[in-house]
């Protein structure tokens, strides 16, 4: 029998979002993968008004200044909305984007798949978020 998998808060490490470089903008905080987690994904974000928790993207491939995102086969990210809301923006085959206004305790499906998306926050209050992913992404800090 296994025990129970503690992080305290002195081993979550706290950064900006991604491709943002003021602090201003929010913050995240990933859970140690790998190890005794295996392949899944978990966090929690706080996200500014006026900013995205990742600018649009999909689940293929993704580079910023300082990183670079590959993504498994079969990606799936979930968001749930713990405090504020936003607009979740996603773009269809043909690049057009559609939108739905999301608040408090909605949960948010980015199933594989999917195109370019973002969660926008256009709102005069931070959102709190905890999300989780299926796998593991392959990320590269340059």
């Amino acid at each position: 029998m296994r025990d129970a998998i503690i992080f305290n808060e002195e081993h979550v490490e706290k950064t900006n979002l991604m491709d943002v470089e003021t602090e201003a903008a929010g913050w995240m905080k990933m859970i140690p993968a790998g190890g005794d987690l295996g392949s899944m994904m978990f966090g929690v974000s706080e996200i500014a008004p006026g900013y995205a928790g990742h600018r649009w993207h999909d689940h293929v491939y993704d580079e910023g200044k300082d990183f670079e995102v590959r993504y498994p086969d079969e990606f799936e990210e979930i968001y749930y909305i713990l405090e504020g809301n936003g607009v979740v923006q996603w773009k269809d085959e043909a690049g057009v984007i559609k939108e739905k206004i999301v608040t408090v305790g909605d949960t948010i499906v980015f199933p594989s798949g999917i195109g370019q998306h973002q969660l926008y926050n256009n709102s005069e209050d931070m959102i709190k978020l905890v999300f989780s992913a299926n796998k593991l992404p392959y990320v590269t800090i340059k």
